[in-house]
């Protein structure tokens, strides 16, 4: 069970930006299926930083994305990219100030 199964059934809204690797393969395993509300990442867990493709590319939700954009202005970068879309879900779970919620940030670059 992940956090998001745990704290969605409980009114939270769960939010996820970074890696994930508890399947690729299977799309009842992706983040989406696995109690999170919103997800941007790399489903498979690892990809290039700057230039992310399939099967290793970036996720919006359940979408994948063929070619990612900077969210800055500079090149595409993974870390960038995930604190950006962090930033948007939080935004996104600030209009409702009655509702709790869980981001869930994991970084590629820290390994």
């Amino acid at each position: 069970m992940t956090i998001g199964e745990l704290l969605s059934p409980a009114g939270y809204t769960t939010l996820m930006a970074g890696k994930w690797h508890l399947g690729i393969h299977e799309q009842d395993r992706w983040p989406r299926q696995r109690g999170f509300d919103r997800y941007y990442g790399c489903i498979p867990g690892a990809t290039r930083f700057f230039h992310p493709e399939h099967p290793r590319g970036m996720t919006l939700d359940n979408t994948p994305i063929e070619t990612p954009v900077s969210t800055t202005d500079e090149p595409f970068y993974t870390t960038d990219a995930f604190t950006d879309y962090a930033i948007k879900f939080l935004s996104e779970a600030w209009s409702n100030p009655d509702k709790p919620f869980l981001l869930y940030l994991a970084s590629t670059a820290p390994h």
